[in-house]
């Protein structure tokens, strides 16, 4: 996957209105304890995607000022289905892609 900056939205699955959240991962936090990014993430796994938490994940981690400011295209969402599966049937996974502030 590309350094922090590239939105990978893969084609939402047919019949599929509200997405649950499958997995969150973070990527680029060499040095930032990943439980400290953690806190920050608006995400939960299994709990419904939606926007707004996009939004709030993308304002406290700016507001942290750990990382270089980031924006949507630094979240990539894959969606899919599983109908085997009924708490996962239609899912979202998302990786949150972070850089870090060169200390002074």
């Amino acid at each position: 996957m590309a350094s922090g900056s590239q939105l990978v939205a893969q084609r939402e699955p047919a019949g599929c209105t509200a997405y649950t959240v499958r997995r969150v991962e973070v990527s680029g936090n060499e040095f930032t304890r990943h439980r400290d990014v953690a806190k920050r993430i608006a995400f939960a796994e299994g709990k419904p995607f939606t926007e707004l938490d996009m939004e709030r994940t993308i304002g406290k981690l700016n507001k942290w000022g750990h990382f270089e400011k980031l924006s949507r295209e630094n979240i990539s969402l894959t969606y899919g289905s599983d109908p085997k599966t009924r708490e996962f049937q239609c899912f979202v996974d998302l990786v949150v892609n972070v850089k870090e502030k060169r200390k002074k």
